[in-house]
């Protein structure tokens, strides 16, 4: 497998405290891979660590064999686009020039766009379906159109990594999933390559080829969908009970929660890396709920 994505034992510390351990991931050109795992589990760290956002206390990323502490702001930028959880645009932007902005890393210093900018913001904008509020200022529209409008200037920046922290979060249902079979369909047709920030597991289950959890900084799982989505491991991650079942078309999981159990502790308050221990050996975590 080639790889697009290399995290070697990284470590990060937000002092005193550490969001990532040790964290070591491949993922491979043309993959979509899910992160997923409870609030504060270093997701976003994650996705903040391979774009330089945040540094590293220890390990090394690769993009597609290229040190990231070696390459300059534009070079990463040409590597990699990011669509952040809570991304901060302008209201008095137009739709249109924020998704240009897109095209800044393939611009030259006052370089004006070339009708192959113009046309990399218009395919991405119909991809998206927002090129009907290209005139429309970003205060404008409602907070499901903006979240498409910055995918789309995502989409145009045509980096062969594209990392994603909640795309779906202001969508509805729809819009959801049209947004996951859109990153579907540009990785199979361009080779992306796509790590995807999710929390609904369900949704990451059904456009995801395979899903790493994340518990507490440690990564204690990962593997195809039905591999990963075990209802012991995630009431012992998500401190909830959680129930798993089977797709009645598809097959794949679908995940729902029960809430949680008055007067019991679940995995959070054991040491992540017991928890992966155990998930790994097939262990019971919790052997008292028969």
């Amino acid at each position: 497998m080639t790889s697009a994505i290399k995290v070697q034992d990284i470590s990060v510390n937000y002092d005193p405290r550490v969001a990532l351990s040790s964290v070591s991931l491949l993922i491979g050109a043309g993959e979509i891979v899910g992160l997923v795992g409870p609030n504060g589990c270093g997701k976003s760290t994650l996705i903040r660590a391979i774009t330089r956002v945040v540094p590293l206390s220890s390990g090394k990323i690769t993009l597609l064999g290229e040190d990231v502490s070696d390459l300059s702001q534009r070079q990463l930028a040409r590597l990699v686009a990011v669509v952040p959880q809570n991304p901060n645009v302008p209201d008095n932007f137009r739709s249109f020039d924020l998704v240009m902005l897109g095209r800044t890393p393939h611009l030259g210093l006052l370089q004006s766009e070339s009708e192959r900018d113009l046309q990399a913001v218009h395919n991405a904008m119909i991809a998206t379906d927002t090129w009907h509020l290209a005139d429309r200022l970003l205060g404008e529209i409602s907070g499901g159109e903006r979240q498409r409008v910055v995918i789309s200037r995502a989409l145009a920046q045509e980096t062969p990594v594209l990392l994603l922290d909640e795309p779906t979060a202001h969508l509805d249902i729809g819009q959801q999933a049209a947004t996951m079979e859109l990153l579907e369909s540009a990785s199979s047709e361009r080779s992306l390559t796509v790590l995807v920030a999710m929390h609904d597991l369900t949704l990451a289950a059904r456009y995801c080829q395979r899903l790493v959890m994340l518990s507490q900084g440690r990564l204690i799982a990962e593997g195809r969908p039905e591999e990963v989505l075990r209802e012991e491991l995630l009431a012992d991650v998500y401190t909830s009970r959680i129930d798993v079942f089977s797709h009645p078309y598809n097959g794949l999981p679908v995940v729902t929660s029960s809430g949680r159990t008055e007067g019991r502790q679940y995995g959070n308050a054991q040491d992540p890396a017991e928890t992966a221990r155990k998930a790994d050996q097939g262990q019971d975590l919790h052997p008292h709920r028969r």
